[in-house]
């Protein structure tokens, strides 16, 4: 180990290191295996084999022909080099491809002696490992180096109407865009690609992917085929990205967003929709140029994805994080209260609040030949909905803490109804509070209350 981080040479064959392990007195090839694992887990050597390299190629009979096993003794070796061909002048004016004959021109200018012909083909295994380059139209000896394609966008045709979707990111590394057309350069159309985004063919549908780093969002369209293939193909790209962002180690802060139907540029929160759609809600609100929008929160799910997908999806989310409103989620928030409260009687806190005040009303009213005690049960139960109701009503247990609380208002209300119809000749109730509606039916709410109350107090707290 001491003498190989001493040695001078930017690499050494695999013959060479087992040769000199024998000589150092490690003779069992077991032995030096293990060492040569142990050393490139601590990074005093880089080994690559040819088995690694290409583990995860798709399309084996793209590699060139012969991959010699390094022991890579200085990274800057293989760092430099890679970073030669990136800015070479000649490569960038050509768009991104690369011959044999340009390759060896470009490192030439760096050192013949530290990069000779016969590594060429190691080199160019290490860019495709690290998704950097990828086979030309098929050939061997041709390369596209994405990252030098020009900038300039290629006319794709029109994507109105296309299914839709959206990655955001708080920054968009330049590597996502090159990364997902190296893994899927089989599918790229024809001439189809630039810097920033490309054209892909899958079956018999189109997508445009496009990226604005500026701005940090990449764009999918999708269309052509059926609703189905069109949402296989969008979750093929996903699929890839996906893997993409995983390689960033969780460290990479996006959002998935679907697209508003109708209203161009205007997304929601993709992740907002499958905890909806988990919980029931039909409908997600958002405002637009000044007007409430209502989402159907199934249907803007079914255009991107399937059932079973979502499921996954939501597996996921639950594992990956706790849910809390992204920025984009906050503004459409902020704007909708800047609006005030929504006038639809289909809108859940419109909704709770009415029944609340109502069912208290009519207590009330009802209650007036009864005693001040059974007022205040029945206006603690009121306050405690319109409470309750003042932080996200969507929520699934809320719901239904609301609905067991009207129920046992509305019942008591009917048995006050019932007691003031039966009274005796001294005009008192003939039949008590209790009585008129049954000790065990109250109790039977009670426990509903306290079990629901409980549940809806823990999203409260955690919303």
């Amino acid at each position: 180990k001491d003498y190989l981080e001493g040695d001078a040479r930017p690499y050494l064959s695999l013959v060479d290191y087992h040769s000199l392990g024998d000589q150092k007195g490690i003779t069992k090839q077991r032995d030096r295996e293990v060492l040569l694992s142990l050393m490139h887990q601590l990074g005093s050597v880089l080994h690559f084999s040819e088995h690694a390299i290409f583990s995860k190629s798709d399309n084996p009979e793209e590699a060139p022909s012969h991959i010699e096993e390094l022991n890579v003794l200085d990274p800057g070796w293989i760092t430099d080099g890679i970073y030669k061909l990136l800015n070479d002048a000649r490569l960038i004016r050509s768009g991104g491809v690369m011959d044999r004959r340009g390759m060896r021109k470009s490192l030439e200018e760096l050192s013949i002696e530290r990069y000779p012909a016969s590594k060429d083909d190691f080199i160019i295994s290490m860019m495709r490992r690290f998704e950097i380059c990828f086979a030309f139209d098929g050939h061997r000896d041709r390369w596209l180096l994405p990252d030098l394609l020009h900038k300039d966008e290629v006319d794709t045709g029109n994507w109105a109407g296309a299914l839709g979707f959206r990655f955001k990111y708080r920054v968009l590394p330049g590597s996502i865009m090159s990364r997902l057309m190296v893994r899927l350069h089989d599918l790229i159309a024809s001439g189809c690609l630039w810097r920033t985004g490309a054209k892909f063919k899958w079956g018999g549908c189109e997508a445009l992917v496009r990226s604005e780093p500026e701005d940090a969002w990449l764009d999918i369209f999708v269309r052509g085929g059926s609703a189905i293939q069109r949402r296989e193909f969008l979750s093929l790209i996903r699929g890839t990205l996906a893997s993409i962002h995983r390689s960033f180690g969780g460290n990479l802060a996006l959002e998935q967003l679907v697209p508003v139907p109708n209203h161009p540029g205007k997304f929601v929160s993709n992740s907002t929709l499958l905890l909806l759609e988990e919980e029931g809600t039909g409908e997600y609100q958002l405002e637009i140029e000044g007007k409430l929008v209502r989402l159907n929160v199934v249907d803007a799910l079914n255009g991107v994805s399937e059932q079973a997908a979502r499921e996954e999806e939501r597996k996921s989310l639950k594992y990956e994080i706790q849910y809390h409103p992204t920025a984009y989620e906050k503004e459409e928030q902020s704007e909708l209260s800047a609006m005030g409260p929504p006038s639809s009687r289909n809108n859940w806190p419109f909704v709770s609040l009415i029944t609340a005040l109502g069912a208290g009303a009519l207590a009330l009213l009802l209650m007036k030949w009864e005693n001040t005690t059974g007022r205040i049960i029945i206006g603690i139960m009121a306050v405690v909905f319109v409470f309750m109701i003042g932080h996200n009503p969507q929520l699934r247990f809320r719901r239904w803490f609301q609905w067991a609380l009207s129920s046992w208002v509305l019942v008591n209300a009917a048995g006050f109804a019932v007691a003031a119809k039966l009274k005796n000749t001294d005009s008192d109730a003939a039949i008590s509070w209790d009585g008129s509606v049954g000790w065990s039916f109250n109790a039977a709410f009670a426990v509903v209350m306290l079990v629901t109350g409980f549940l809806a107090y823990k999203e409260w707290k955690s919303a």
